[in-house]
């Protein structure tokens, strides 16, 4: 049996979503405040809508691993990571948007340490 989303029972998929939201959960700000800097940045290019949540699951994606970041460069590739996921292939434009996006991230988040979803 493939682990594809396609092909997972119905359960299993609503467990992990569940623990994805148990593991968020208390973190809102800190989504929030991955959210905008993403936005602000637009590394995909997406010409940004009037939609507040644009980039909120990639945001969501990162804030679940920046807790294992030790450096910026750790972020840096997490971040890039998240958007090989979303995206497909991270080059150009959207790796040096995702780069200064990144930075601006672990800047925020090394400026309050206890934002840090660990």
């Amino acid at each position: 049996m493939s682990d594809s989303p396609d092909s997972l029972p119905v359960e299993q998929v609503l467990r992990a979503r569940r623990a994805r939201q148990l593991l968020l959960a208390g973190h809102a700000t800190w989504v929030g405040a991955i959210t905008a800097i993403l936005r602000a940045y637009d590394p995909a290019g997406v010409g940004l809508s009037r939609d507040p949540h644009e980039y909120a699951p990639e945001a969501e994606s990162i804030a679940e691993r920046l807790g294992d970041a030790a450096s910026a460069g750790d972020a840096e590739r997490i971040c890039v990571n998240v958007f090989r996921f979303w995206f497909g292939p991270v080059t150009g434009r959207m790796h040096a948007r995702l780069t200064r996006a990144s930075q601006a991230i672990w800047a925020t988040a090394t400026a309050d340490d206890k934002t840090i979803p660990r």
